[in-house]
């Protein structure tokens, strides 16, 4: 599946375009899509192959029951991340970058046994929680004025926005992104969490989760 992304990723960087696939999860409003473009295109091609990489070097360390819930918390962050790499709609994003962050805070606090995982998960989602805020802060404010949660209306919106109201929604966007990449001085939690998770995951960590900040602060700039 990893690989799988890579190679969309590789296409859409060569021009070719993909379908949009939308669903309807049940709440009101409009359907979540899911769709990849040149922007996205670069950070898929990095999320598979790095991906498939750490799904390759996984191991079966510890008990099998201890094995087989780190390779399902692996699985279910990687599949958060790739959501936030390919989602269209705001409240989609949001449930995806939550995902992302509780699954990998999972897989940080991995040994039960270790205060200092304990810490390091504690730093982590608090820190990670304060930037999603402010994100979402962001995001719903500009979906009220559109009346869409799609990203284009949201673009639309914003460019209607006073020059105050969009100043605020600016730095918003770019401090709650900014504590995903690990800028200084949101950097605090990155030393801690990445050493106490597996290590295939914390190649993932550092690999592609760092880089959904990255990812976030280009697609609402």
């Amino acid at each position: 599946s990893c690989l799988l992304a890579a190679a969309l990723g590789a296409l859409t960087l060569a021009g070719h375009s993909g379908a949009l696939l939308s669903w309807w999860p049940g709440l009101p409003g409009e359907p979540f899509t899911l769709a990849a473009d040149a922007l996205s295109a670069p950070f898929l091609l990095l999320f598979g192959l790095v991906g498939a990489a750490t799904f390759a070097a996984h191991g079966p360390d510890g008990t099998p029951a201890g094995a087989a819930a780190r390779l399902s918390l692996h699985a279910a962050f990687a599949l958060g991340l790739l959501c936030v790499f390919l989602s269209r709609h705001a409240l989609l994003f949001l449930f995806a970058w939550e995902g992302m962050t509780l699954c990998s805070a999972a897989l940080v606090a991995h040994d039960l046994h270790s205060a200092r995982a304990r810490t390091a998960t504690y730093v982590y989602l608090a820190l990670s929680h304060l930037g999603a805020a402010l994100v979402a802060f962001a995001l719903v404010t500009l979906a009220a004025h559109a009346g869409s949660f799609q990203f284009g209306a949201l673009a639309d919106a914003f460019s209607h926005l006073p020059p105050a109201e969009r100043s605020r929604l600016s730095w918003m966007f770019t401090i709650g992104f900014m504590v995903k990449l690990g800028i200084v001085p949101a950097h605090v939690w990155l030393p801690m969490a990445h050493p106490e998770a597996p290590a295939p995951v914390s190649a993932m960590l550092s690999g592609v989760m760092v880089k959904a900040g990255l990812y976030g602060m280009l697609r609402f700039a």
